[in-house]
């Protein structure tokens, strides 16, 4: 049953990674909130606003998209960390980065996830099961079964798959994205050689740690790599906290790859 009573109250799937920035953003900042996983089938019933996850309530008001969702927690909060620096310059360089996150690392790693037949899937039913797991009222066993079809079927899926890549084989582009990560990795420790974490990181987070944990196939380039994840350690104790960021019946996988 929905929650009433939150001061602050996200809307999300717990296998969206757009949702899971959100939520990466509101535990950065400590603020008491609660998460309310969307059934997918009444999205457009539920949503204040829009119909896609997130979207985030904080009194009467609701936002959603997810970046913008994190410059609007500044505004409501500057008295708690900051995700973006106010100085003009850096507060860009970090925006572009996110950029690249929505741009090429999101839609190389939705590819990624659907490369193959076998691949694609096991990944799109084993999505079909976090979500039915973890959403209100859960999934008819007819959708839990055509999940496949329904995931190809969604207009911003298909518009992802198409912005990704496509001259190269996903796998090949994945290493691309790898090497890219790292670019923007710097010095580290956290993206842009920053020394604190910022909106981009929390952004990435997801794309790197959650579809693994959910144990997706395909999806381990990055977080095979020895330096990002060392960055994952280093964010991990700022994403830490209530609730969780991925619901604890969820995890297939700990959080590092594993050979």
């Amino acid at each position: 049953m929905r929650p009433t009573t939150a001061q602050i109250l996200l809307y999300a799937y717990a296998t969206s990674p757009f949702a899971a920035k959100a939520h990466c953003y509101l535990l950065y900042k400590r603020l008491t909130f609660e998460v309310y996983y969307v059934n997918p089938m009444q999205a457009r019933d539920v949503l204040p606003v829009g119909h896609q996850v997130p979207v985030l309530t904080v009194g009467s008001e609701s936002r959603n998209e997810s970046s913008d969702i994190g410059i609007w927690l500044d505004e409501l909060y500057p008295n708690k960390p900051m995700l973006l620096p106010e100085e003009p310059k850096a507060r860009q360089r970090l925006l572009d980065i996110d950029q690249w996150i929505s741009d090429r690392l999101i839609p190389n790693t939705i590819r990624a996830i659907g490369d193959g037949r076998v691949q694609g899937l096991l990944n799109s039913w084993r999505m079909g099961n976090g979500m039915h797991r973890s959403c209100d009222g859960g999934l008819p066993l007819a959708a839990r079964i055509m999940w496949p079809v329904v995931l190809k079927k969604q207009r911003f899926i298909r518009k992802l798959v198409a912005a990704a890549d496509l001259s190269r084989p996903p796998a090949e582009a994945m290493e691309l994205m790898r090497e890219e990560f790292l670019q923007r990795l710097g010095d580290g420790p956290f993206l842009d050689s920053r020394a604190e974490p910022s909106l981009p990181d929390f952004s990435a987070f997801p794309l790197v740690t959650h579809f693994y944990r959910l144990g997706l196939a395909g999806v381990d380039t990055l977080v095979r790599d020895p330096v990002i994840r060392d960055w994952v350690a280093r964010l991990q104790p700022h994403v830490t906290g209530e609730p969780p960021l991925l619901p604890e019946a969820l995890h297939r996988r700990a959080v590092f790859y594993q050979a």
